[in-house]
């Protein structure tokens, strides 16, 4: 699952002529090592068969998944098999921080879906892992309603 998601980061991307879209509700905040940021975009899908939730502090949107280039600044990427109501403990996380160079982190958390229609999916996140050979930091929390995109 870890390929996927860096595939599916790699691949995410905002473009100038298309606006992000908005978190609808929440307030869900994050830190890649030191850097803080806050999620003001963000959307669900299924991207190779796999449920995505991401996040960010820039324009991501609906077909962002199927971009060139990763999204400017910081954000969190979720993956679960299905977007259903439901826990989610092992849920696969990757932070990303996308200023002068790409750079992600990945581990599990726990990701809970607490609605979802054909239009939003609202949920929270509670992420965190320290790098055992480094010593940083990586962190995600918070509730979010998005925009469900259309399959």
């Amino acid at each position: 699952m870890r390929v996927l998601l860096l595939v599916a980061l790699g691949a995410c991307g905002s473009s100038s002529t298309v606006p992000g879209d908005p978190i609808l509700s929440g307030s869900l905040t994050g830190s890649y090592d030191t850097h803080a940021f806050t999620a003001a975009y963000g959307f669900a899908t299924i991207y190779k068969n796999q449920g995505l939730v991401g996040l960010a502090d820039s324009a991501v949107h609906c077909g962002s998944e199927n971009m060139a280039n990763p999204p400017p600044g910081s954000g969190v990427i979720a993956s679960v098999d299905v977007l259903a109501v439901g826990s989610y403990p092992s849920a696969f996380f990757e932070i990303y921080r996308n200023v002068g160079g790409f750079t992600a982190v990945g581990s599990t958390g726990d990701l809970e879906i607490t609605s979802v229609d054909a239009d939003t999916l609202s949920g929270s996140i509670t992420y965190m892992y320290t790098d055992a050979s480094d010593g940083k930091m990586y962190s995600a929390s918070g509730t979010f309603t998005v925009t469900h995109c259309p399959m």
